[in-house]
């Protein structure tokens, strides 16, 4: 029995294999957009139809979900489906070969016997005689296999063939056909299919490998450019984010500009927000980067924000776009201020009250608004109301919504109306309000109170858990400070200071003996790898009340602890890096920051912060207060004892911390070349100088101001 190869002379066997891949293509792509097209959609009119004046949202979405369908994606998906459906039906049509069957050529069921199978032919080949249908040449044909069936099921070596080989005749030839048309492999075509293959494995293949690689490569953690970290690095300032963000490289590769049709509105929207009446003017008074086209055009589409002013249908296609980046710009920038060796506090939350005003579409003069969330429901009368209650004054969101609704309405109703009273409370239902709770530990798993001057020691990694617990303006803790401390001798009410525990009440460390084997690797995890302990936990947020924000966003807050210049001695000083974290009802986390090297003695007022991406005037403060030492003291171990036979008490006593000292009486000594820096002064100043390494490089490669 030979084997024979053979092509695809028709090219229905190529069609299949063809149709094979298309469906590996279509069946995830098409199930995606569906999900898209109609879960997506419910979403976004979940979360908008529910923040009020929500008018700009659903007009920026509808025309962005419009332009969507025209993209390079959403054409090939169409093209792809076409060519499915035509191929579909060019195999539909193809005659499927069937296997040989003899009791089917006479018409007759597999169990009919030797008698039905005679009288049948006898019927059949009076029927398909050629002698009575001369004119018909497929009844001559037709009667040759009524011949050749009957044989089969009648001749004994005959219908053994058929039954072991599946034809009369015995084993047949076989055949294996190859998906592939056969122009591909003819000998005429032999040069050109050479040269496609040369073309698409040699050259289109690697260069779209390059290509992605090097795309892959201009790109850092959260899709930012490292040309935009760059430029964030070196030209970062205080009270000048706006100008800053707006250089970003991502605006450029988004051809955000300005054209000769939009001059009239940029003149008006720099008239209206102080900026100038001419962005390319020269002199003192001309615009920083204003010989860089996107950073104007973005610096103008932000300002027209944040004022709510109308522009041109092409500046508010641009706008859409640039806003949508302001969230992921922001955090870049956060963390440039923490990579930055001035440690700059007061820029970090610069960059964090711009995201704010640009996601409520609020100028600058509204982070000096304590209640800049209800602007327009509170009336001048009704804040004059709020500064003179009694028997206490009321200054801030948190103090307004503290009260219940039936304090709110006799307090407010009279000035306000029924109806701004309604929309106030609404929004009060909609706003968070959040309580933290926090502890503080160092490596060894020893706690410290956070506002009674517990001693610390310089350099050492400390370790704060915090949990926070969102609320809202129904099950807001009436007359909460925000926050609480834990270990404190400051109980909210008289029961708890009557049962708390003496070891509560001393000043002195407490060690927890479930964290007595807590190795010092887990707070260095935490430095190193801040998203592992925030990534661990299933992320779910609520979506802002951002009504004017052209897109759809959730409730993140930043956490981070840091010591401003007026409450210390030395600058301002951004202590550890703000982790951005996202949370539905409440939220568990972690993260370290070290002491800063002062003189022994010293008192140092950290703060914990926590400020929302998304509100203005619902952040929190956590002042906070501890006593610098510059070693820990040493205690020397009893050498004679044997290990094995210490006693619990002793086995209790402080450890020695060895390295703490040696690095403390050390602090001006120079690390060897080629030691790992072990401390985490020496961790972060290696980031820090790689970052500012990595910022020359490009910008001395790639810039031109």
């Amino acid at each position: 029995m030979g084997r024979q190869f053979e092509y695809d002379e028709s090219g229905s066997t190529s069609y299949f294999f063809v149709l094979s891949f298309l469906t590996l293509y279509l069946v995830p792509t098409t199930i995606t957009k569906i999900y898209g097209l109609f879960c997506g959609s419910k979403d976004q009119e979940d979360t908008t139809a529910q923040d009020g004046p929500a008018v700009v949202r659903k007009k920026h979405v509808a025309k962005n979900s419009g332009q969507g369908w025209c993209r390079a994606s959403n054409v090939i998906f169409v093209c792809a489906w076409v060519l499915f459906l035509v191929l579909a039906y060019a195999v539909s049509d193809d005659e499927v070969e069937k296997q040989y069957n003899p009791f089917e050529i006479l018409e007759l069921s597999a169990d009919a016997t030797d008698r039905e199978i005679k009288k049948r032919y006898r019927e059949l080949s009076l029927k398909f005689h050629p002698d009575r249908n001369q004119d018909d040449p497929e009844a001559a044909d037709h009667f040759v296999r009524i011949a050749k069936a009957y044989e089969a099921l009648t001749d004994e070596v005959t219908r053994k063939n058929w039954e072991q080989y599946g034809n009369p005749d015995g084993p047949q030839e076989r055949s294996f056909g190859i998906a592939l048309p056969a122009w591909l492999v003819s000998e005429d075509n032999k040069h050109a299919v050479l040269l496609l293959y040369v073309l698409g494995l040699l050259i289109i293949v690697p260069t779209v490998v390059v290509m992605i690689w090097r795309r892959s490569q201009q790109f850092v953690k959260n899709k930012i450019l490292h040309k935009t970290i760059a430029y964030f690095f070196r030209f970062m300032e205080n009270r000048k984010i706006i100008e800053v963000m707006a250089v970003a490289d991502e605006f450029r590769e988004r051809r955000i500009t300005l054209r000769s049709t939009d001059l009239e509105t940029v003149r008006e929207v720099c008239k209206n927000a102080n900026l100038g009446s001419d962005p390319f003017s020269k002199g003192k008074k001309r615009w920083r980067f204003n010989n860089v086209a996107h950073a104007v055009a973005t610096r103008v589409l932000f300002h027209a924000h944040m004022e709510r002013m109308p522009v041109t249908s092409e500046m508010q296609a641009d706008q859409v776009v640039v806003l949508e980046l302001v969230p992921m710009l922001t955090q870049a920038l956060v963390e440039a201020c923490f990579v930055n060796y001035r440690f700059w506090l007061s820029t970090a939350k610069e960059c964090m009250y711009t995201c704010q005003l640009l996601m409520q579409a609020r100028p600058e003069a509204a982070l000096r608004e304590p209640f800049a969330m209800v602007e327009e429901q509170l009336n001048r009368k009704a804040i004059t109301t709020l500064a003179r209650n009694k028997p206490q004054p009321i200054t801030n969101l948190r103090e307004l919504f503290a009260h219940s609704e039936d304090e709110l309405r006799a307090m407010l109703q009279p000035t306000l109306g029924d109806e701004a009273m309604e929309d106030l409370l609404i929004i009060g239902s909609r706003l968070p309000f959040v309580t933290v709770e926090l502890t503080l530990e160092d490596a060894m798993g020893q706690t410290y109170q956070l506002d009674q001057g517990d001693t610390v020691y310089a350099g050492e990694a400390m370790q704060l858990k915090f949990k926070l617990v969102r609320h809202d303006a129904q099950s807001f803790p009436e007359s909460d400070e925000g926050y609480r401390l834990r270990g404190l001798v400051k109980p909210t009410h008289e029961a708890e200071s009557e049962d708390a525990e003496p070891e509560a009440e001393s000043a002195e460390a407490v060690v927890d003996d479930e964290d007595e084997d807590e190795d010092e690797d887990d707070v260095w995890g935490a430095i190193e790898k801040p998203d592992k302990e925030e990534g661990s936990k299933e992320l779910k947020s609520r979506p802002a009340l951002c009504p004017h924000y052209p897109h759809a966003k959730d409730e993140q807050w930043w956490v981070f602890v840091g010591t401003e210049k007026d409450k210390a001695k030395h600058e301002d000083h951004l202590d550890s890096l703000p982790l951005k974290v996202m949370m539905k009802d409440d939220f568990e986390g972690k993260f370290a920051f070290g002491v800063p090297r002062l003189k022994g003695g010293h008192v140092w007022y950290p703060s914990f912060y926590l400020v929302s991406d998304s509100y203005i005037g619902l952040d929190l403060e956590i002042p906070m207060k501890f006593k610098i030492a510059t070693s820990r003291p040493v205690v020397e171990e009893v050498a004679e004892a044997p290990a094995a036979s210490m006693s619990a008490d002793e086995s209790k006593a402080p450890v020695t911390n060895d390295s703490d000292s040696q690095a403390s009486d050390s602090e001006d000594d120079e690390e060897e070349e080629g030691d790992i820096p072990m401390t985490l002064e020496g961790i972060l100043a290696a980031a820090r100088n790689q970052q500012r390494d990595d910022a020359d490089d490009i910008l001395q490669d790639d810039m031109d101001w």
